[in-house]
C-alpha cells in the first residue's frame, strides 16, 4: 500500500460506539441529553458536514430545534471499538515498514 492510500473500515448503520470525549458542551444542550464519556452509544446516522468533519446522529441524545443550532455530534467524540479478529484483519492492511518511517529513538 502506497503512503498516499489511506484505509477504510465500512460500518453498516446502525452500530454501537464508545463516548471519548464529553468534554465542552454547549450551553444550548441540558447535561440531561449530554454525552458520558465510557459510554456506549447507537449511531444510527452519520453525514459529512459542510465543514468537512463527520457528524453522527446518536439514538439515545436527543437533538433538533430546542438544541439548534446543534443536529450533530462530532464523530470525534467516539471511538468505535473491534473484536480483536477485526482489529487483526485491520492492521493486515499496514505494510509493516509503514508504521515507523524513520529509525527509532529512545527517551
Amino acid at each position: 500500500m502506497k503512503n498516499s492510500e489511506s484505509k477504510a473500515i465500512v460500518i453498516t448503520l446502525p452500530f454501537k460506539a464508545i463516548c471519548v470525549d464529553d468534554k465542552n458542551r454547549p450551553a444550548e444542550i441540558p447535561i440531561t441529553n449530554w454525552l458520558v464519556e465510557g459510554q456506549p452509544y447507537t449511531i444510527i446516522n452519520a453525514r459529512q458536514l459542510p465543514n468537512g468533519e463527520t457528524g453522527f446522529i446518536v439514538e439515545e441524545i436527543p437533538l433538533g430545534e430546542e438544541t439548534f443550532p446543534y443536529f450533530y455530534l462530532s464523530s470525534s467524540r467516539f471511538g468505535i471499538p473491534m473484536t480483536d479478529k477485526e482489529y487483526q484483519e485491520y492492521l493486515k492492511q499496514s505494510e509493516p515498514e509503514s508504521l515507523c518511517q524513520e529509525e527509532p529513538v529512545l527517551l
